[in-house]
């Protein structure tokens, strides 16, 4: 009958009470006018659509609201902020430490500008998504919750980094020309400023630039996942299994490295090692996921 798969697909996506009130309604009318032509069917198929879209947009606002009461924004996005800041202000130390250790004093704004940036894009949203993640599966929060908020802090992520854009290729290129000055300017060979330019030719590359900002939206979903996985430890079992993630991950990254380096017959570019760090991450999360899918959660009061 037409409809069949359409109710079939409505009661898959949402709540049974959201697909009662709006789509079988619509789908009992598109049943009973469906004799009536290939016209008739077409316009309630697109009826449909609004009305599925409605309530795709009205199960999302019910599987939301639990991550974004009063109880969840002080003990959940309060925490995960600090470990976000905590997190991104690490990062960019790092990067800055990194940019004034190649090209030294001169380099100290641009240097500054970038690491910023790339702590805020690259670390910043990857932190408070595994964070969050973390706290709310304490709190037993559903599992299309947990999805909802992931939804929505990637595309916050996507689009802040797309924001920045500009300031961001605009302070790499001006560290990246500092670079290349030097370079040119040293009557020695300086290995470590060569390696540095190298890893910097790509990301002031403009056609490989937007697919650092999907990469740095991507972190939210692996942030996602791995707070999900520290979620299901207790107490000092917590860190030992970050421990024992970051160790799978470099295993595992090594394996695929020498895979790659002996097919592809050299190293491969800068941007390619970046998008293999993430299809890593994906692989060993979902890996561990599964593995653990059987294991229950730690009794965990929903207010502490």
């Amino acid at each position: 009958m037409a409809g069949d798969w359409l109710a079939t697909l409505g009661r898959s996506l949402v709540r049974p009470e959201i697909f009662e009130t709006l789509l079988s309604p619509a789908i009992a009318d598109l049943q009973r006018e469906a004799a009536r032509g290939v016209i008739a069917r077409a316009r309630h198929y697109v009826a449909l659509a609004a009305v599925m879209f409605c309530a795709l947009a009205r199960d999302f606002r019910v599987d939301l609201a639990p991550a974004f009461d009063a109880w969840a924004v002080r003990h959940v996005w309060m925490r995960a902020t600090l470990w976000a800041v905590g997190f991104a202000g690490l990062t960019g130390w790092l990067g800055l430490r990194e940019g004034l250790m190649v090209l030294g004093p001169t380099a100290t704004s641009a240097a500054l500008m970038t690491a910023s940036l790339n702590a805020l894009t690259g670390a910043f949203f990857a932190a408070a998504m595994t964070a969050s993640a973390f706290y709310l599966v304490r709190r037993e929060a559903s599992t299309r919750s947990i999805v909802a908020v992931t939804f929505v802090l990637f595309l916050v992520a996507l689009a802040v980094a797309a924001a920045i854009h500009p300031i961001r290729m605009a302070a790499d290129r001006e560290l990246y020309a500092i670079g290349r000055s030097m370079q040119s300017g040293s009557a020695s060979s300086n290995a470590l400023l060569s390696v540095w330019l190298g890893v910097q030719a790509d990301a002031v590359e403009a056609s490989l630039a937007r697919g650092r900002d999907l990469r740095s939206a991507l972190g939210v979903v692996n942030g996602a996942l791995l707070g999900v996985i520290l979620a299901r430890s207790r107490r000092w079992r917590v860190p030992l299994t970050a421990a024992s993630f970051i160790a799978a991950f470099f295993v595992v990254g090594m394996i695929v490295m020498q895979l790659e380096m002996s097919l592809l017959r050299g190293v491969p570019s800068y941007a390619f090692q970046r998008w293999r760090d993430v299809g890593v991450t994906f692989f060993v999360t979902g890996m561990w996921l599964l593995i653990r899918r059987r294991t229950p959660r730690p009794p965990v009061s929903p207010h502490g």
